[in-house]
């Protein structure tokens, strides 16, 4: 099967809160709606989706920020997901170059992305990207 990778648009949204919900991050079609509205007016931001036989099969969200440490920008992978259909067909490959390339037209050399522990699937497709784990992310609820 072939697919496209493009900007994620509004009609996307129905979409976009199933294949989330699929990592267990449920939101309302209205919450998820602005969110791509703020993505879509930050030039430091943007969603793609990959698109196959006219339904979003994947889904990636990066953006650009900048530490207080160095004054190169840096890049973050906010979001991603493959339908659990759809997975190990070359389509979570394709998004991941389309976000870094997205990245590197905004002159960023190093992205990072999470992965809870429990994901170990998407540890192996990181560090078969190159990914490499550096450390741990420390949480607290205000």
């Amino acid at each position: 099967m072939s697919f496209q990778i493009r900007p994620a648009e509004a009609v996307d949204v129905p979409s976009l809160v199933d294949l989330l919900s699929e990592l267990g991050y449920p939101l309302s079609s209205a919450d998820l709606a602005g969110r791509l509205s703020h993505a879509a007016s930050n030039p430091n931001a943007a969603v793609f989706v990959a698109e196959s036989d006219g339904a979003v099969c994947g889904l990636i969200g990066v953006q650009v920020g900048e530490f207080v440490h160095t004054l190169r920008p840096y890049g973050h992978i906010t979001g991603f997901v493959v339908s659990s259909e759809r997975r190990s067909q070359g389509i979570g490959s394709k998004l991941l170059d389309h976000a870094e390339a997205w990245l590197r037209e905004r002159e960023v050399r190093d992205v990072f992305v999470l992965a809870a522990f429990h994901r170990e699937g998407a540890h192996r497709f990181y560090t078969s990207r190159g990914y490499t784990a550096t450390g741990y992310r420390f949480v607290k609820t205000l």
